[in-house]
């Protein structure tokens, strides 16, 4: 029986090599929202809102960059990194912005 249990745990905190590195922190993080939940239901829709709030944000910045930097875009046959940082940048800035917010 502990074998059984102990070996998808595990698993879930190997690395895995097609892209999923931060699985555990997905784990730790859907656990601890879960328990908070549990424990105090009528923050639930705070909780929503504000993860509406940074993941609107993070969308802002995306379509900002899109808009502002049009010709430079990730494609096939760029292999430079520059434009992800940038939009990273950008990402960060609307979700702080967005966070920030009243």
């Amino acid at each position: 029986m502990i074998e059984r249990v102990s070996k998808p745990v595990r698993a879930a905190f190997a690395p895995n090599m097609h892209g999923a590195r931060v699985r555990g922190l997905w784990i730790v993080l859907v656990v601890t929202t879960g328990a908070l939940v549990w424990q105090f239901p009528e923050q639930a829709w705070v909780l929503v809102s504000k993860l509406n709030r940074i993941a609107l944000g993070a969308a802002l910045g995306v379509l900002l960059d899109r808009a502002v930097f049009w010709f430079s875009h990730p494609t096939i046959e760029r292999d430079d990194i520059e434009w992800q940082f940038r939009r990273a940048a950008l990402m960060i800035g609307g979700m702080l912005a967005a966070a920030l917010a009243l």
